[in-house]
């Protein structure tokens, strides 16, 4: 499957419509499955607005006639500003140096932040500059877009992985010496509480249903 095609499933919005169908160890895997290419699509567009801003230092140096050389002397610097990225703080995930989902497009325009492009940068023309620059500020919006979406997609798989949790009995089986003694859990909206303590039989329980936010 594509990036494309993987992207698009988890976008679709029958896909969100679907979730309620799921119990609670499929919502995780999907969960995980949306981190794991948001994480990749935030790598990608981080890449790509490194990419351009050391396009743009290019075409400056070009403009006032400097040398190659300080370009490389500037990369530091121009890599060190942060520019449009995100700060790690602002991050939906852990940072990694490498996504564990490689995406790849029909077109190829994962090329765009190779390493191949810096390397090309010295021959390319004032043309096939500002084309470059085009297309990758296309693909930075495209992958600000498939971010941002993917974000709603996460929300809505941590709701109703906690809903479908809440759904799920609790049983509580106390370790306290006194024989009344039983446990105290917070219960979602529905949830049936099981309590046993050791001062009833092995097969002995109560139930009790808890409202929202209750202690039981």
């Amino acid at each position: 499957m594509t990036a494309s095609e993987r992207i698009q499933r988890l976008l679709d919005p029958q896909f969100v419509a679907a979730l309620d169908r799921h119990d609670v160890d499929a919502l995780r895997e999907l969960k995980a499955e949306a981190s794991d290419i948001e994480l990749s699509v935030s790598y990608y567009r981080r890449l790509a607005q490194a990419r351009m801003e050391i396009l743009a230092a290019e075409r400056s140096r070009r403009e006032r006639g400097g040398d190659i050389s300080e370009l490389v002397a500037d990369l530091p610097r121009i890599l060190g500003s942060g520019g449009g990225r995100a700060a790690p703080a602002d991050s939906r995930v852990p940072d990694a140096d490498t996504p564990a989902v490689e995406l790849k497009w029909e077109d190829g325009r994962e090329e765009l932040v190779a390493d191949l492009t810096l390397a090309n940068l010295p021959t390319l023309d004032e043309a096939e500059l500002a084309e470059t620059v085009e297309r990758l500020g296309d693909f930075e919006r495209e992958l600000s877009d498939i971010r941002r979406n993917l974000h709603t997609v996460i929300d809505a798989l941590e709701r109703d992985r906690d809903a479908a949790g809440s759904r799920n009995r609790v049983t509580v089986r106390t370790q306290s010496q006194s024989p009344n003694a039983v446990g105290r859990v917070g219960c979602g909206e529905g949830a049936m509480l099981t309590v046993r303590t050791q001062s009833q039989p092995p097969n002995a329980v109560g139930r009790v249903g808890c409202g929202e936010g209750a202690i039981c």
